[in-house]
């Protein structure tokens, strides 16, 4: 059906229900009703929620083809908001970042237990281990090393999992914080112990050979390797390179723009990327990984949330969140670890690519 391009929203959607604000993407288990959101999804149980207003709309939307126009404005939103959260879904289940943001939560708790279980053996059932650890550290000393072996085991392991989910989140907003902790070893370390941990749990479960992942602990050697000699991102106090967006910012830009596609596509005449801006749709951290995807590129703001710049932005994304070093393949060359397996640098790599080779845009 051909369009015309149109200045405003015929049908006057209404921003409220999907307010961004209201749209939320849990990093943390989340184990309540969606009774204050238009809809989430919770990363740790691979759940997709919507309000019960948004589940009304929807279940009023029979099965069938429709004229644009026959379907109500707000029934319309509802059902993009939960196409947004079902790209979270796809996000978390059919990318290897997500599965492996989503796993990691198992795989600290897996790889852990053991050492967990001798600490309780040995001292009881404190809570919480990592203050009481410290504490006994500071008052008896290095002589307690011994004794606090397994713990410590714990919560390093949990620690090295919980930095590497902070930074590949949102690495402009925790890199210093991050940086200052007495816990926090380096990058490197983190996303090494995030996939080691990883490749253990699901090793154990469905290839004890390791058959067809690779075995973590055989890179240990060279992980070594690269800390001793003080290679950049893998040893205690070296130096951060912060991407400049990371897992949250492109997963929401992804799917705020496949959200927008597919309310564009609702409408009779087109609606342009400066009114979607003004009505509310695009901004913070729905629109954070688009401005820097431009900046990046070298690219103007299109006029089309349907054009090809969008096109190949939300392809990029697709490359950006599926990295293969690691998980499920083995790592080829060491040194590149961090820029094959973070997802931030990754995106931005392929961006500076495209301003490389401009003839992609169109």
């Amino acid at each position: 059906m051909n369009r015309g391009t149109g200045e405003g929203l015929e049908s006057r959607l209404d921003p409220s229900l999907i307010d961004p604000s209201r749209d939320v993407m849990y990093l943390e288990p989340a184990f309540h009703a969606a009774l204050n959101v238009h809809g989430k999804y919770e990363t740790m149980r691979f759940v997709l929620s919507l309000s019960p207003r948004n589940h009304e709309l929807i279940d009023g939307i029979e099965n069938g083809v429709y004229d644009l126009g026959t379907i109500s404005p707000d029934a319309l939103q509802a059902y993009s908001t939960y196409l947004h959260e079902t790209v979270h879904w796809w996000q978390h289940v059919g990318s290897t970042s997500g599965l492996m943001l989503s796993l990691s939560y198992l795989a600290q708790s897996h790889s852990s237990l053991a050492f967990l279980r001798d600490a309780l053996k040995t001292f009881g059932p404190i809570k919480p281990l990592k203050r009481w650890a410290d504490e006994t550290l500071i008052a008896q000393g290095p002589s307690a090393q011994p004794m606090l072996a397994d713990a410590n085991v714990a919560i390093n392991n949990a620690l090295d999992v919980e930095y590497y989910k902070q930074y590949a989140m949102a690495p402009q907003i925790t890199a210093r914080r991050l940086f200052d902790q007495q816990h926090f070893e380096c990058v490197g370390h983190c996303y090494h112990i995030a996939v080691g941990q990883l490749l253990g749990m699901i090793g154990h479960e469905i290839d004890p050979e390791f058959s067809f992942i690779p075995d973590g602990k055989a890179w240990e050697d060279d992980f070594r390797r690269l800390t001793r000699s003080r290679h950049e991102g893998f040893y205690h106090g070296s130096p951060l390179r912060v991407p400049p967006v990371g897992l949250h910012a492109i997963y929401e830009g992804q799917a705020r723009f496949i959200q927008l596609q597919f309310l564009d596509g609702t409408q009779r005449s087109q609606i342009t990327t400066e009114t979607w801006r003004e009505e509310g749709y695009l901004f913070g951290i729905y629109v954070e990984a688009f401005d820097r995807f431009l900046e990046l590129s070298g690219s103007e703001w299109p006029s089309d949330v349907r054009g090809p710049l969008v096109g190949i932005f939300l392809l990029i994304c697709d490359l950006a969140i599926n990295p293969t070093r690691g998980f499920p393949l083995e790592i080829e060359y060491f040194e590149d670890f961090i820029a094959d397996v973070d997802v931030g640098v990754r995106f931005t790599l392929l961006c500076q690519s495209l301003r490389e080779l401009p003839h992609l845009r169109a």
